[in-house]
């Protein structure tokens, strides 16, 4: 369940603030500014990895602490150097975090759901633990830029072999999240009621499902090359950290009579894989179980994209691996599969789809929520009267035990259906449709639940073209795209038609064109769209926007935003 830590900014009484910061706690509701300190209100959330139809799996994924630690780092000559390490803490419902009043900018790094103990990586081979405490932080990054801190903070290592999924059963995953401020004063806010911070899993989550008719999944029985420790967290969107600290192997036993993620009807959603980052260079692979000719194999698969590439597995995405074809039969037992080349890079194919959090929006309240697929929605297409076009799907649950009823209203030129929503205990997920007139080009539709407010773009623009060079448009600045995005994925249904490719794109005659256009994650904020052919239907593809990195200001990672795009034939 999306949870909110909600706070205000306020100031405290002085000469008790520093030596008696629990009895401030217990007796202070109301802002006091004291001495040089201030207490901020702190505003954080944590999106499922997937839409929440699919929550599934034996970590708790959706449980946010209520009291996470707050890393200071503060500018100086270019540099962020650490500051402070301070613990917030709860009370009334809210979240507060007592802070040095600074004037330079700064960075904070939010770390929640912390372990018992952290380590610190001295750069050669040592990890020196540490309870999790503020006193330890502080010593422990005396003097540390905010990037050394990132490379040398890190998780609780896993047992090698680890005989069960890691943070399972029911463990919360460790998270973490950087935010900008211009400085530490009165005003400070850390994230807003309406556009909290999105917290990032240190974890990846991996599922494989089946589609193929003449297999059926078992399970995945190990995981070998599996990084045995994670930073606590990662400035790069793109890179994982490299690994130190070993890598590791899981599996029930040491004869593997079991799978370690077993599968339900073709697919090991509810038992999925947990990994720390791991580059393409560890190697990292997983042996699964399945039935083929009425016999069971195993199979070792590689992690790799649909062009049969290796991939790099990032904290906080999904990772898909669907199976659509086995054409032969794999090896008697694991340790023969262990031995053996890759089969999906012959008897097994697979398509890979990267979920990343940006999936669906969120926005909660005490014990309900409002999830949208999209925030924006864009229709290429021609100069008449649309109808039945999907703007978005639109999520709600009530964990309070009651029932919240909303509405839908639009701007002129938009007909929207449905116009009123419920949430009850139990998800209700319905698509809003939209009809909108031939002089239609830009509106809004407004969704009130309960104390949520959404509100959702429309746009409509001209005729996309299928012939060069009109056919590409780019996110960037200027144009149609005026957003720097993280990633795209096209509609399953569009990818004959539709590719997104980076920025570097057209590639040099030396390199291999990208197989995998229909899932992109990039790091510069610019993906070149490219309308391949005239297609059928409607095409769809997402785009999930980030801060322009070239300017202090504009939308940041707490402001990021999901766009849906229909090209109408």
């Amino acid at each position: 369940m999306r949870r909110y830590l909600f706070t205000y900014n306020f100031l405290l009484l002085a000469t008790i603030l520093l030596s008696f910061t629990s009895c401030i706690r217990e007796y202070f509701d109301d802002p006091v500014e004291v001495s040089d300190r201030v207490m901020l209100e702190l505003f954080t959330r944590l999106r499922n990895y997937d839409r929440p139809l699919n929550r599934a799996g034996l970590a708790n994924e959706t449980t946010v602490d209520t009291e996470p630690y707050i890393l200071v780092f503060k500018e100086n000559s270019g540099s962020f150097i650490f500051e402070e390490a301070v613990k917030s803490y709860r009370k009334t419902s809210k979240t507060y975090a007592i802070l040095k009043k600074q004037t330079d900018a700064c960075k904070l790094l939010i770390l929640a759901n912390p372990q018992v103990k952290f380590y610190k990586y001295d750069g050669v081979t040592l990890f020196k633990e540490y309870d999790f405490t503020e006193a330890n932080l502080n010593e422990a990054l005396n003097g540390e830029t905010i990037e050394n801190a990132c490379n040398v903070l890190y998780t609780n290592p896993l047992n090698n072999p680890e005989t069960d999924i890691p943070f399972t059963p029911n463990k919360t995953i460790p998270m973490s999240y950087i935010y900008d401020v211009p400085n530490i004063q009165a005003n400070t806010t850390i994230g807003t009621g309406s556009d909290p911070l999105e917290l990032k899993r240190i974890v990846a989550k991996v599922i494989v499902e089946n589609k193929a008719t003449n297999f059926i999944l078992e399970g995945i029985t190990a995981v070998f090359n599996a990084p045995m420790r994670g930073t606590l967290h990662n400035l790069s969107i793109t890179t994982p950290p490299t690994v130190n600290g070993g890598l590791a192997e899981y599996r029930k036993d040491i004869n593997y009579s079991g799978e370690i993620a077993a599968a339900s009807s073709n697919t090991t959603l509810a038992n999925p894989v947990y990994l720390f980052e791991s580059g393409t260079g560890n190697n990292t692979y997983i042996i699964i179980k399945g039935i083929y000719q009425g016999q069971s194999y195993y199979y070792k698969m590689a992690l790799v994209n649909s062009g049969r590439t290796p991939i790099n597995i990032m904290r906080n995405n999904n990772y898909l691996f669907t199976i659509t074809m086995v054409s032969g039969i794999g090896h008697d037992t694991p340790q023969q599969a262990i031995a053996a080349s890759v089969f999906n890079n012959t008897e097994v194919h697979t398509t890979l789809t990267v979920t990343d959090t940006n999936a669906f929006e969120t926005i909660a309240f005490d014990e309900y929520y409002l999830s949208v697929s999209n925030s924006h929605y864009m229709i290429y297409g021609p100069s008449t009267a649309l109808n039945g076009l999907t703007a978005l799907t639109l999520i709600t649950e009530d964990k309070g035990g009651g029932t919240i009823t909303g509405t839908l209203t639009a701007t002129s030129g938009i007909t929207v259906t449905p116009t009123t929503i419920t949430a009850s205990s139990s998800l209700q997920s319905v698509d809003v449709k939209i009809n909108i007139t031939s002089a239609f080009q830009t509106g809004e539709i407004t969704i009130k639940y309960g104390n949520i407010k959404k509100i959702i773009k429309i746009e409509k623009k001209g005729t996309w073209a299928t012939a060069s060079p009109n056919n590409v448009k780019t996110t960037n600045t200027t144009g149609d795209f005026n957003v720097y995005c993280v990633s795209g994925i096209v509609d399953p249904s569009s990818t004959s038609w539709i590719k997104l490719h980076p920025s570097y794109w057209p590639f040099p005659v030396t390199n291999p064109e990208r197989t995998d256009t229909d899932n992109i994650i990039v790091d510069d904020g610019v993906i070149k769209i490219e309308r391949t052919a005239s297609g059928s239907g409607t095409g769809t593809f997402y785009l999930s926007t980030i801060k322009n990195p070239g300017t202090s200001g504009g939308m940041g990672e707490n402001a990021s935003r999901r766009i849906k795009v229909d090209i109408v034939n």
